[in-house]
């Protein structure tokens, strides 16, 4: 199983990312039985986080194995 996680930064009015300004977005829906299922995730949950603020772009996200029995 495993557990999404994205890094979305702040962009300026040109689109430039702001490093300094990022929140971790963790995903409360999965967890998810394949990397891809969560790969499919991650990726939804960048174009949210622009979708929604109108200012944070998806940077990064990973896909985290999880333990049995662990959210």
């Amino acid at each position: 199983m495993f557990k999404a996680i994205v890094l979305a930064c702040a962009v300026n009015s040109t689109g430039a990312s702001l490093p300094n300004q990022c929140v971790q977005y963790v995903d409360q829906l999965g967890p998810y039985t394949t990397v891809e299922a969560c790969a499919n995730r991650a990726r939804r949950i960048s174009r949210d986080a622009f979708k929604y603020t109108k200012r944070y772009v998806g940077k990064s996200y990973e896909c985290i194995p999880l333990a049995n029995g662990e959210l």
